[in-house]
Protein backbone atom coordinates (compact mmCIF):
# COMPACT_ATOMS: atom_id res chain seq x y z
CA UNK A 1 0.00 0.00 0.00
CA UNK A 2 1.12 3.53 -0.81
CA UNK A 3 2.31 5.29 2.25
CA UNK A 4 -0.24 8.18 1.93
CA UNK A 5 -2.93 5.63 1.60
CA UNK A 6 -1.94 4.18 5.02
CA UNK A 7 -1.95 7.36 6.75
CA UNK A 8 -5.02 8.62 5.44
CA UNK A 9 -6.62 5.03 6.50
CA UNK A 10 -5.21 5.17 10.30
CA UNK A 11 -6.52 8.59 10.75
CA UNK A 12 -10.04 7.65 9.53
CA UNK A 13 -10.17 4.58 11.58
CA UNK A 14 -8.95 6.54 14.79
CA UNK A 15 -11.30 9.47 14.08
CA UNK A 16 -8.38 11.86 13.61
CA UNK A 17 -9.50 13.09 10.51
CA UNK A 18 -11.28 16.56 9.99
CA UNK A 19 -15.37 16.38 9.26
CA UNK A 20 -14.22 17.66 5.93
CA UNK A 21 -11.63 15.06 4.61
CA UNK A 22 -13.65 12.40 6.41
CA UNK A 23 -16.43 12.96 4.33
CA UNK A 24 -14.36 13.35 1.57
CA UNK A 25 -12.46 10.31 2.32
CA UNK A 26 -16.08 8.34 2.54
CA UNK A 27 -17.40 9.68 -0.72
CA UNK A 28 -14.00 8.33 -2.41
CA UNK A 29 -14.85 4.80 -0.65
CA UNK A 30 -18.32 4.93 -2.47
CA UNK A 31 -17.03 5.29 -6.05
CA UNK A 32 -13.31 4.11 -5.74
CA UNK A 33 -13.42 0.59 -5.84
CA UNK A 34 -9.50 0.05 -5.74
CA UNK A 35 -9.15 2.09 -3.01
CA UNK A 36 -12.27 0.30 -1.10
CA UNK A 37 -10.46 -3.22 -1.90
CA UNK A 38 -6.90 -1.59 -0.07
CA UNK A 39 -8.92 0.08 3.08
CA UNK A 40 -10.74 -3.34 3.67
CA UNK A 41 -7.03 -5.13 3.35
CA UNK A 42 -5.70 -2.61 5.90
CA UNK A 43 -8.97 -2.90 7.83
CA UNK A 44 -8.24 -7.00 8.44
CA UNK A 45 -4.23 -6.30 8.90
CA UNK A 46 -5.17 -3.61 12.04
CA UNK A 47 -7.89 -6.49 13.29
CA UNK A 48 -5.03 -8.82 12.85
CA UNK A 49 -2.48 -6.87 15.23
CA UNK A 50 -4.67 -6.45 17.58
CA UNK A 51 -5.63 -10.13 18.20
CA UNK A 52 -1.96 -10.91 17.93
CA UNK A 53 -1.24 -8.31 20.85
CA UNK A 54 -3.67 -9.86 22.98
CA UNK A 55 -2.46 -13.81 22.12
CA UNK A 56 1.38 -11.82 22.41
CA UNK A 57 0.38 -10.69 26.14
CA UNK A 58 -1.11 -13.60 27.47
CA UNK A 59 2.03 -15.52 26.49
CA UNK A 60 3.77 -12.58 28.63
CA UNK A 61 1.36 -14.04 31.43
CA UNK A 62 2.00 -17.43 31.12
CA UNK A 63 6.61 -16.02 31.64
CA UNK A 64 5.33 -14.12 34.28
CA UNK A 65 3.38 -17.13 36.09
CA UNK A 66 5.93 -19.11 35.57
CA UNK A 67 8.71 -16.57 36.99
CA UNK A 68 6.81 -15.79 40.09
CA UNK A 69 5.96 -19.73 41.12
CA UNK A 70 8.95 -19.57 43.38
CA UNK A 71 8.46 -16.29 45.01
CA UNK A 72 6.96 -16.41 48.62
CA UNK A 73 3.25 -16.57 48.85
CA UNK A 74 1.98 -12.55 49.17
CA UNK A 75 4.69 -11.20 46.51
CA UNK A 76 3.25 -14.49 43.99
CA UNK A 77 -0.37 -13.72 45.22
CA UNK A 78 0.43 -10.10 44.11
CA UNK A 79 1.59 -10.86 40.78
CA UNK A 80 -1.27 -13.60 39.75
CA UNK A 81 -3.97 -11.07 40.66
CA UNK A 82 -2.46 -8.08 38.57
CA UNK A 83 -2.17 -10.45 36.21
CA UNK A 84 -5.46 -12.19 36.29
CA UNK A 85 -7.07 -8.20 36.24
CA UNK A 86 -4.60 -7.87 32.66
CA UNK A 87 -5.83 -10.97 30.78
CA UNK A 88 -9.20 -10.14 31.92
CA UNK A 89 -9.25 -6.49 30.12
CA UNK A 90 -7.78 -8.24 27.06
CA UNK A 91 -10.06 -11.28 27.18
CA UNK A 92 -13.21 -8.46 26.92
CA UNK A 93 -11.26 -7.10 24.15
CA UNK A 94 -11.68 -10.31 22.60
CA UNK A 95 -15.16 -11.37 22.96
CA UNK A 96 -16.28 -8.12 22.48
CA UNK A 97 -14.93 -7.76 19.21
CA UNK A 98 -16.32 -11.08 18.11
CA UNK A 99 -20.15 -10.80 19.54
CA UNK A 100 -20.42 -7.50 17.80
CA UNK A 101 -19.39 -8.95 14.77
CA UNK A 102 -22.26 -12.17 15.67
CA UNK A 103 -24.49 -9.43 16.86
CA UNK A 104 -24.70 -7.50 13.17
CA UNK A 105 -25.20 -10.96 11.78
CA UNK A 106 -28.53 -11.82 14.31
CA UNK A 107 -29.24 -8.45 13.58
CA UNK A 108 -29.57 -8.84 9.70
CA UNK A 109 -31.42 -12.08 10.00
CA UNK A 110 -33.78 -10.70 12.68
CA UNK A 111 -34.75 -7.90 10.31
CA UNK A 112 -33.92 -9.54 6.70
CA UNK A 113 -37.53 -10.99 4.65
CA UNK A 114 -37.76 -10.47 1.04
CA UNK A 115 -40.28 -8.04 -0.43
CA UNK A 116 -42.94 -10.23 -1.40
CA UNK A 117 -43.76 -10.21 -4.60
CA UNK A 118 -47.10 -7.96 -4.88
CA UNK A 119 -46.39 -7.23 -9.23
CA UNK A 120 -47.96 -10.89 -10.25
CA UNK A 121 -48.65 -13.64 -7.19
CA UNK A 122 -48.48 -16.79 -7.96
CA UNK A 123 -52.16 -18.11 -7.79
CA UNK A 124 -52.38 -21.69 -6.93
CA UNK A 125 -55.69 -21.82 -8.86
CA UNK A 126 -54.48 -20.81 -12.12
CA UNK A 127 -53.77 -23.45 -14.65
CA UNK A 128 -51.54 -21.23 -16.83
CA UNK A 129 -48.04 -22.46 -18.00
CA UNK A 130 -46.75 -19.09 -18.53
CA UNK A 131 -44.77 -18.32 -15.54
CA UNK A 132 -43.68 -14.28 -15.02
CA UNK A 133 -40.42 -13.79 -13.65
CA UNK A 134 -42.12 -11.57 -10.60
CA UNK A 135 -43.57 -15.69 -10.25
CA UNK A 136 -40.60 -16.97 -10.89
CA UNK A 137 -38.85 -14.53 -7.78
CA UNK A 138 -41.38 -15.81 -5.73
CA UNK A 139 -40.49 -19.35 -6.41
CA UNK A 140 -37.12 -18.46 -5.36
CA UNK A 141 -36.02 -19.46 -8.91
CA UNK A 142 -33.03 -16.59 -8.50
CA UNK A 143 -31.02 -17.48 -11.61
CA UNK A 144 -33.44 -17.64 -13.76
CA UNK A 145 -34.71 -14.36 -12.69
CA UNK A 146 -31.36 -12.90 -12.57
CA UNK A 147 -30.38 -14.81 -16.59
CA UNK A 148 -33.42 -12.97 -18.21
CA UNK A 149 -33.34 -9.60 -16.53
CA UNK A 150 -29.52 -8.71 -16.57
CA UNK A 151 -29.38 -7.53 -19.78
CA UNK A 152 -32.71 -6.01 -20.61
CA UNK A 153 -34.10 -2.76 -20.56
CA UNK A 154 -35.48 -2.53 -16.87
CA UNK A 155 -38.55 -1.07 -15.23
CA UNK A 156 -38.28 0.17 -12.24
CA UNK A 157 -40.46 -2.65 -10.87
CA UNK A 158 -38.26 -4.98 -12.46
CA UNK A 159 -35.27 -3.16 -11.51
CA UNK A 160 -36.40 -3.65 -7.66
CA UNK A 161 -37.18 -7.23 -7.89
CA UNK A 162 -33.70 -7.96 -9.72
CA UNK A 163 -32.14 -5.80 -6.67
CA UNK A 164 -33.90 -8.49 -4.32
CA UNK A 165 -33.35 -11.10 -6.37
CA UNK A 166 -29.33 -10.14 -5.89
CA UNK A 167 -30.14 -9.91 -2.06
CA UNK A 168 -31.33 -13.29 -1.60
CA UNK A 169 -28.86 -14.98 -4.05
CA UNK A 170 -26.06 -13.09 -1.67
CA UNK A 171 -25.07 -10.63 -4.02
CA UNK A 172 -24.82 -7.86 -2.05
CA UNK A 173 -22.77 -4.96 -3.98
CA UNK A 174 -25.08 -6.04 -7.26
CA UNK A 175 -28.33 -5.88 -5.77
CA UNK A 176 -27.38 -2.53 -4.04
CA UNK A 177 -25.96 -1.03 -7.22
CA UNK A 178 -29.73 -1.73 -8.51
CA UNK A 179 -31.57 -0.57 -5.12
CA UNK A 180 -30.11 2.95 -5.61
CA UNK A 181 -30.74 3.76 -9.06
CA UNK A 182 -34.49 3.98 -7.97
CA UNK A 183 -35.53 7.07 -7.66
CA UNK A 184 -38.24 8.88 -4.81
CA UNK A 185 -40.41 9.00 -7.39
CA UNK A 186 -41.60 5.01 -7.58
CA UNK A 187 -43.71 3.40 -4.70
CA UNK A 188 -40.33 1.06 -4.23
CA UNK A 189 -38.48 3.87 -3.34
CA UNK A 190 -38.78 3.72 0.25
CA UNK A 191 -38.67 -0.20 0.71
CA UNK A 192 -35.20 -0.10 -1.82
CA UNK A 193 -33.94 2.48 1.11
CA UNK A 194 -34.86 -0.19 3.47
CA UNK A 195 -33.11 -3.06 1.99
CA UNK A 196 -29.97 -0.46 1.46
CA UNK A 197 -29.82 -0.56 4.80
CA UNK A 198 -29.63 -4.30 5.65
CA UNK A 199 -26.88 -4.30 3.10
CA UNK A 200 -24.99 -1.91 5.29
CA UNK A 201 -25.78 -4.09 8.05
CA UNK A 202 -24.48 -7.06 6.57
CA UNK A 203 -21.48 -5.51 5.56
CA UNK A 204 -20.72 -4.11 8.76
CA UNK A 205 -20.39 -0.94 7.70
CA UNK A 206 -21.55 0.85 10.87
CA UNK A 207 -21.20 4.25 9.40
CA UNK A 208 -23.41 4.19 6.18
CA UNK A 209 -25.79 2.01 8.06
CA UNK A 210 -26.75 4.84 10.80
CA UNK A 211 -26.63 7.34 7.62
CA UNK A 212 -29.01 5.48 5.93
CA UNK A 213 -31.28 5.01 8.92
CA UNK A 214 -31.38 8.19 9.58
CA UNK A 215 -32.00 8.75 5.74
CA UNK A 216 -35.27 6.85 6.58
CA UNK A 217 -36.32 8.30 9.59
CA UNK A 218 -36.41 11.75 8.34
CA UNK A 219 -38.80 10.76 5.48
CA UNK A 220 -41.02 10.13 8.46
CA UNK A 221 -42.09 6.95 5.72
CA UNK A 222 -43.61 3.51 6.40
CA UNK A 223 -40.20 2.06 7.54
CA UNK A 224 -39.62 5.00 9.95
CA UNK A 225 -40.08 2.97 13.11
CA UNK A 226 -38.21 -0.32 11.73
CA UNK A 227 -35.04 2.17 11.33
CA UNK A 228 -35.17 4.04 14.66
CA UNK A 229 -35.54 0.19 16.50
CA UNK A 230 -32.13 -1.26 14.19
CA UNK A 231 -30.39 2.05 15.25
CA UNK A 232 -31.18 1.82 18.71
CA UNK A 233 -30.54 -2.00 18.20
CA UNK A 234 -26.76 -1.28 16.88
Amino acid sequence: MKKNDLELFDGYISSCLSPEDTKAFEERLSTDASLKKRFEEYQVIVDGIELAGVNSLKAKLAIQERKYQKTPFKKSLIYKIAAGLIFLVAATFVVNQFVNQANYQELYQEYYTPYPNIIDPVSRASKSNDVSLFQLYEEQKYAEVIRALEEKDLSTEERFYLSQTYMAAGRFNEAFKEAEKITDSSRFYAPAQWYMALIHLNAKDTSSLKKQLDVIISRNGDYKKRAIDLKENL
